[in-house]
């Protein structure tokens, strides 16, 4: 499949898949479920892609799905909230490589996607709610790469912030069964003023020979104010990763 496409292609594509597993702290709000602020641990795997554009290799496209769960309980240890997350994006950047002896910055507009579910773990009439949530924003990418030896470095921050879109809001005295009943009147505009989804990581990339490693840590930070009621999740990661690089050749190379 792989010949096939770089036959139908005609040139040179540069591919680079990222599989990572973290696990940290999480730290949920939920003012539907409850008044409480809820802590508790996380662990998810995500997938990334990045790959050059075929005409234009000053650009390129990247695209991350991530599954977690994560399990909190309140201050008092009496109640829990388990939580199931997905996450997508995609995003295209205008890559500037060697801009001082090994420094690249790669920056451009970013789509994501992003649903929660979480579960109370009490007897209520309300056990369920979602965060169902739509935006756009921007994602950048600093690097700066080195040889130590024969082991190539590469030191990453990278930012992604999504800052306006569409979001789900169910209402304080709507129970979990009804939130189906009506979704087009739960959907709402989301403005920076009461939006904010923050997602940065710094990491250390160590390649030698034919493998390929990331290390890094992970902070995200999403806020909602919806019908006068706050969502908020914050979350701290360590990140092991590898990294599978490999390039499809045209039949004139």
């Amino acid at each position: 499949m792989a010949c096939l496409f770089a036959v139908l292609s005609g040139f040179s594509v540069e591919h680079e898949y990222v599989l990572s597993l973290q696990y940290g702290g999480v730290a949920l709000e939920d003012e539907y479920l409850s008044p409480m602020r809820y802590k508790g641990w996380s662990v998810g795997f995500r997938n990334e892609w990045w790959q050059k554009f075929r005409r234009h290799p000053e650009w390129q496209h990247t695209g991350k799905v991530y599954l977690g769960f994560s399990r909190t309980h309140n201050q008092t240890y009496y109640n829990s909230i388990d939580a199931l997350q997905v996450r997508g994006g995609w995003g295209a950047h205008r890559r500037f490589d060697n801009l001082w002896k090994g420094l690249s910055i790669s920056v451009g507009p970013a789509l994501y996607a992003d649903m929660l579910v979480k579960y109370i773990g009490s007897y209520v009439n309300k056990p369920v709610s979602m965060d169902l949530a739509a935006s756009v924003g921007l994602h950048t990418v600093l690097q700066y790469s080195f040889k130590l030896k024969k082991v190539d470095i590469s030191l990453r921050y990278e930012l992604c912030y999504g800052f306006l879109g569409f979001g789900f809001a169910q209402d304080y005295w709507e129970s979990y069964y009804e939130l189906l009943k009506g979704v087009g009147h739960d959907v709402r505009f989301l403005a920076p003023w009461h939006y904010a989804g923050l997602q940065h990581q710094f990491s250390i990339d160590i390649r030698c020979r034919k493998t390929a490693w990331r290390v890094g840590v992970e902070h995200s930070f999403v806020h909602t104010r919806r019908r006068q009621m706050t969502y908020e999740t914050e979350q701290v990661r360590l990140t092991v990763a590898t990294i599978i690089r490999y390039k499809l050749l045209s039949p004139r190379e």
